[in-house]
């Protein structure tokens, strides 16, 4: 007799955390349980309430990165590629695009200044007006600021807490 493949999805909520490593603790020979783990628990970490730092993981062809927001300084697009420049981690050559990132850190401090930079706006020390506007991070980078996202991101700027 061969048992019936399930292929539905189902959705577990967790209100703590040790719950969610009480279950994975349980299903630790499966699989698919074992390559999300790493991403779940990035999650929970994310929506722990009582957790400051956010984390966001990045995958690369040696492995993935699993990396607090703020020690993102910036990102950087190379057409299909994304140039992460972390504080700790130095430069993280990631396959996804720089869109992808945007959309991933959205709800934190970080402003499109450019088609190809992403800045996280705790790390900008210094705004520098002209024809090529630029601002200047917390190590020293110059990243460009487009003449089109020039006013949005001063503005963005301003209102960092």
């Amino acid at each position: 007799m061969n048992p019936e493949i399930n292929n539905e999805i189902r959705f577990v909520f967790f209100k703590r955390i040790d719950d969610f490593e009480e279950v994975m603790k349980r299903m630790e020979n499966d699989i698919l349980i074992k390559k999300l783990d790493q991403k779940i628990r990035v999650f929970m970490y994310n929506i722990n309430i009582e957790s400051p730092n956010k984390r966001i993981t990045i995958d690369t062809s040696e492995g993935t990165y699993v990396l607090d927001v703020s020690d993102i300084l910036y990102c950087e697009a190379d057409v299909n590629y994304t140039y992460v420049h972390t504080v700790k981690s130095g430069k993280i050559i990631s396959s996804k695009t720089l869109k992808t990132y945007e959309n991933l850190l959205l709800e934190n401090d970080f402003y499109r200044v450019h088609q190809s930079y992403l800045v996280n706006l705790e790390h900008v020390k210094k705004y520098t007006k002209g024809k090529l506007a630029y601002a200047i991070l917390s190590n020293g980078s110059h990243v460009k600021v487009s003449l089109s996202n020039k006013a949005g991101f001063l503005k963005k700027l301003k209102n960092v807490d």
